[in-house]
C-alpha cells in the first residue's frame, strides 16, 4: 500500500508541476482590438488617401498609429477620422512624398495599453502630378524676388496641376516637413502656370472627379470645304456651359480661340490658315478642336482635305471691278443673285493661297459664271459650300429668268413678237427661259403642258401663271408681283399678283425647273 500511495502522490505532484510548466495560452493584448481594414481612396503625387473601412468597430478614444515605409509616422483619433469621412491623409512622416515613388503604409488601433494587429500593408507608387480645384475669387500670387506677392483673383473656378510649395515658393514634394513646410501650391501648367495659391484654399481632386468636371469631348463635323477655308462644326454644342471656349489647332499649331457664343452664332468654326499661311487647295490638314472650361480641356482631331475650288455668293447690286493698268476700276453691279468660283487676291491681283496669312486680301477674283474675270470686295460676298452651290443652281437660274423678264417692263406688246421688250405674253416667258437654255413653245397652252403643276399657296418666283382659257401667260417674280405682256395699249408691265384674278379663270400654275 505504501508503495501504491507513494506512486499516486508522485503522479499528482507530476501533474501539478506540469500544470505549472504548461500554462494555458494567455489572450494577448493585441487580439482585444479589431484589426483595421484600409483601402485606397486616392493616390496623388505627394500623398495617399486611405479609407478606414471598419470604423464602426471602434470606441471613442481609440487612436490609430500610421506606419510609413516601416517607420511610425503619425497617429489619428477615431473622432478626427469621423470628421474626415474616415479618411487617412498620409504624406510620409518627417518628409513629404515625392512624385512617382513607391511607399508602403500599415495601420494599427491603440486604446490604452491595448494594440491591434497591423492592417494589411497598402503599397502604391505616387502619381506623377496632382490636380487641385480653387474657387472663383481666391487670391493667387506670383514670385517677385524672394517673396510671393498677390497677382490677382480668380475670375472663375479652376482645376490646375500643381506641386506643394513652401513660403518662399520652393517645391516641397520629397522634402523635409519642418524645413520646407507646405504653404502654397505652385501651378505647373495652363494659363496660371508659375502662379501660387494658398494650400488652405484648394482641394485635391481624383482623376474620376476631374473627368466628371471636364467639358465634353467635341463631336466634329465638316460644315463646308472650299479651296482656302474649312468650316468645322461641333454637333454637341448643347453639352457645353457658359464660359466654354474652343482652342483651334491646325497641324499641331494653335490658330485661335473661339467663344461658345460665337460658334452658336455662326454654326461652325472657320479654319483659314495653317496657321501662318493661307490654306492651299486639295491639301489635307489635321484640325483639332479643344474645348476648355475652368482650365480643364478635352480635344478631338479630324483630318480634312480642302476642295479644288471656292464658290462665292454674288448678291444682286454688289459692285463689280476690273483690274486694268495695275488698278481696280468700277465695272458695274451684279444684276441678279448668283454664284461663281473665285480666289482671294492681293492688291496686285495675285492669288493669296499658300502665302502668309498676313497677306492683305483686297478682292475676290471670279473665275466662272456670268462675271468671270471680274472682281468683288471680300466684304460684299461670302463663301459657299459645294452642297450650298448645288442647292443654289436652280435658284441662280430662276434669278436669271426673273431678272430678264423684269427688265422687259416698259416694253411694247407685239403679237407673235420674239424680241427683247417687243413681244407678247407667251413670247415674254419663252424669251426669259431661253436665257438659261430652256426652250419653251411660243404658246400659253404649250407652256402649260411643260413642267410641274403647283398650287397658288406654293407659288415661287419663275412660275408661269396660265389663265384666260389657256390664252394668257404671266410670270410670278416674287414679293406678291408678276410681270406680263398685257396688250397693245398697256404693253409689258409689273403688277400685283392679284391682277391674275382678273384673267378668269386662272387655269394653272406651272413650275418649269
Amino acid at each position: 500500500m505504501n508503495s501504491f500511495i507513494s506512486k499516486a502522490v508522485t503522479v499528482v505532484i507530476g501533474i501539478f508541476l506540469c500544470g505549472l510548466l504548461i500554462k494555458p495560452a494567455s489572450v494577448s493584448a493585441a487580439s482585444t482590438l479589431t484589426t483595421p481594414v484600409i483601402s485606397e481612396k486616392a493616390v496623388f503625387s505627394g500623398k495617399f488617401e486611405l479609407t478606414l473601412e471598419n470604423s464602426g468597430k471602434y470606441k471613442k478614444g481609440t487612436k490609430f498609429e500610421v506606419w510609413v515605409d516601416g517607420k511610425y509616422a503619425r497617429s489619428a483619433s477615431i473622432e478626427s477620422l469621423a470628421e474626415d469621412d474616415n479618411i487617412f491623409e498620409i504624406a510620409g512622416g518627417s518628409y513629404y512624398f515625392a512624385p512617382k515613388t513607391k511607399h508602403s503604409v500599415k495601420v494599427r488601433a491603440v486604446s490604452g495599453s491595448k494594440k491591434s494587429a497591423f492592417s494589411k500593408t497598402f503599397t502604391a507608387v505616387t502619381a506623377d502630378k496632382t490636380m487641385y480645384r480653387a474657387s472663383q475669387g481666391r487670391a493667387y500670387y506670383k514670385l517677385s524676388g524672394q517673396k510671393l506677392v498677390k497677382a490677382g483673383t480668380l475670375p472663375e473656378d479652376i482645376y490646375v496641376y500643381a506641386v506643394l510649395a513652401d513660403a518662399k515658393g520652393a517645391n516641397c514634394e520629397g522634402k523635409n516637413v519642418k524645413t520646407n513646410t507646405a504653404k502654397y501650391i505652385k501651378i505647373t501648367s495652363g494659363d496660371y502656370k508659375n502662379k501660387y495659391i494658398s494650400v488652405s484654399e484648394v482641394k485635391r481632386k481624383t482623376s474620376e472627379q476631374v473627368k466628371s468636371a471636364a467639358p465634353a469631348k467635341p463631336e466634329l463635323s465638316v460644315e463646308f470645304k472650299s479651296a482656302d477655308k474649312i468650316g468645322v462644326g461641333i454637333t454637341n454644342l448643347s453639352s457645353y456651359k457658359a464660359g466654354t471656349v474652343f482652342n483651334v489647332y491646325v497641324n499641331g499649331s494653335k490658330l485661335k480661340t473661339v467663344k461658345l457664343a460665337a460658334v452658336k452664332r455662326d454654326g461652325y468654326i472657320s479654319v483659314y490658315s495653317d496657321p501662318d499661311k493661307n490654306l492651299k487647295k486639295e491639301t489635307s490638314y489635321k484640325i483639332a478642336i479643344e474645348a476648355k472650361r475652368r482650365q480643364l480641356t478635352s480635344r478631338t482631331s479630324k483630318t480634312v482635305k480642302t476642295a479644288s475650288v471656292t464658290y462665292f455668293k454674288l448678291n444682286s447690286g454688289v459692285k463689280l471691278y476690273k483690274f486694268t493698268d495695275g488698278k481696280f476700276k468700277s465695272a458695274g453691279t451684279v444684276a441678279y443673285t448668283g454664284y461663281g468660283e473665285g480666289v482671294q487676291v492681293d492688291k496686285n491681283a495675285k492669288a493669296a493661297a499658300g502665302k502668309s496669312k498676313d497677306t492683305a486680301v483686297k478682292y475676290i477674283k471670279i473665275k466662272s459664271g456670268d462675271y468671270k474675270g471680274l472682281y468683288v470686295r471680300p466684304d460684299d460676298t461670302h463663301r459657299m459650300s459645294a452642297a450650298q452651290v448645288e442647292n443654289m443652281k436652280r435658284q441662280a437660274k430662276i434669278n436669271k429668268v426673273v431678272a430678264y423678264a423684269k427688265s422687259n417692263a416698259g416694253g411694247c406688246y407685239v403679237s407673235c413678237g420674239e424680241r427683247y421688250r417687243a413681244t407678247d405674253c407667251s413670247g415674254l416667258t419663252m424669251l426669259a427661259y431661253r436665257q438659261i437654255g430652256v426652250n419653251l413653245p411660243h404658246s400659253a397652252y404649250g407652256q402649260m403642258l411643260r413642267g410641274k403643276r403647283v398650287s397658288a399657296a406654293n407659288m415661287q418666283p419663275g412660275d408661269i401663271i396660265v389663265a384666260n382659257g389657256y390664252n394668257h401667260a404671266m410670270m410670278y417674280i416674287g414679293n406678291g408681283q408678276l410681270v406680263h405682256a398685257m396688250n397693245w395699249r398697256d404693253g409689258i408691265r409689273i403688277q400685283s399678283a392679284s391682277t391674275a384674278m382678273y384673267y378668269n379663270p386662272v387655269n394653272c400654275i406651272v413650275r418649269i425647273i
